[in-house]
């Protein structure tokens, strides 16, 4: 009977080391998958699933080592844990991406709370192991519905939102909808700060993968990484600026076309020949301002905002702008 009972017990020991992410302790997808689907098996069931990307963590592993890194994914983990009720679930897929499913019908206010305590709990793991990586989390969110009743459907459609979140700025989230149009998601971003040290640190990488930069951003990749060669010989001035296009609340927008339009023809005008800009994202612009120090470079980001300004009077957007020099 004893041998019976202990034979039971460690079946089910194997079981849920089974379902266990071996570095968290999360959940893993097999246990996300199964209960996901048996929970929506219930068609009067309700629930939302929020898909989190870490920003740049490849920093942290380059700059403090893969140990450390693992130790921020751990604590991740914890504050990801504590951030949400009993019964729902927080998995770790693998790398850097995490998932928490909550049950129950949530409404636009609901979600962007969850998805900003999500943000937060990232916030908080870099802020107490000390970090200077510009560590963050893109969110894309996903709710069930007649048409997502399972998990692959979810994660399909929470991927999508991820993938306008990494296209817009990072550090916010989005919201799937139903009509398909990126116009129409629901989007919130929590810091309208151009990361331009990040920025600096990719565009400087070589042989690194591009990610999704296009043609145009890996010339000027090239350029930039030629002209911070020539500097440092020279001894020449020389700045780069960053761009970003905030709604009315100081967010990142998923941008007007027009507005942008807008955006690229005064920053072609008020730039010199020999300057280099490139389009960064859908709400971002990237110049390289060549022989000029740090005050020239501040009138020429100043110059390009009045005009955005003037020409754009009634629209709901605002540019804003980061600057520093190329070393």
């Amino acid at each position: 009977m004893d041998q019976d009972i202990d034979i039971r017990q460690r079946m089910e020991r194997l079981e849920t080391i089974s379902y266990k992410d071996s570095l968290t302790g999360l959940w893993n997808r097999n246990y996300l998958v199964e209960n996901i689907n048996e929970y929506l098996h219930d068609r009067r069931a309700g629930g939302t699933l929020f898909m989190v990307d870490l920003d740049n963590f490849k920093l942290v592993n380059d700059t403090y080592g893969h140990i450390l890194g693992d130790e921020l994914l751990k604590n991740i983990g914890n504050y990801l844990t504590e951030s949400v009720r009993e019964g729902d679930i927080v998995a770790r897929l693998g790398g850097d991406e995490f998932v928490v499913f909550l049950k129950g019908n949530l409404d636009d206010a609901s979600i962007e709370k969850r998805a900003m305590a999500i943000i937060e709990a990232v916030d908080k793991s870099i802020e107490k192991m000390g970090l200077e990586c510009q560590v963050t989390a893109s969110v894309g969110v996903a709710s069930v519905s007649k048409k997502r009743r399972d998990f692959m459907s979810l994660y399909e459609e929470a991927d999508k939102a991820l993938y306008l979140v990494k296209r817009n700025g990072k550090n916010g989230y989005y919201l799937y909808s139903d009509s398909g149009r990126p116009e129409d998601y629901v989007f919130a971003k929590t810091n309208e700060k151009p990361d331009i040290n990040v920025l600096k640190r990719f565009i400087t990488e070589r042989d690194k993968p591009k990610g999704a930069f296009n043609v145009e951003y890996d010339s000027f990749k090239r350029i930039y990484q030629f002209m911070s060669r020539y500097i440092g010989r020279a001894g020449n001035d020389a700045r780069i600026v960053l761009f970003t296009l905030v709604d009315g609340k100081g967010r990142s927008a998923f941008s007007d076309t027009d507005v942008m339009f807008t955006l690229e023809r005064i920053i072609k005008d008020s730039l010199r020949v020999g300057d280099v800009a490139t389009n960064y994202s859908s709400s971002q612009f990237l110049v390289l301002l060549m022989d000029v120090g740090k005050d020239n470079a501040l009138g020429v980001a100043k110059r390009v905002c009045d005009r955005f300004a003037d020409e754009t009077k009634g629209l709901n957007f605002t540019l804003k702008y980061d600057t520093d020099t190329i070393k």
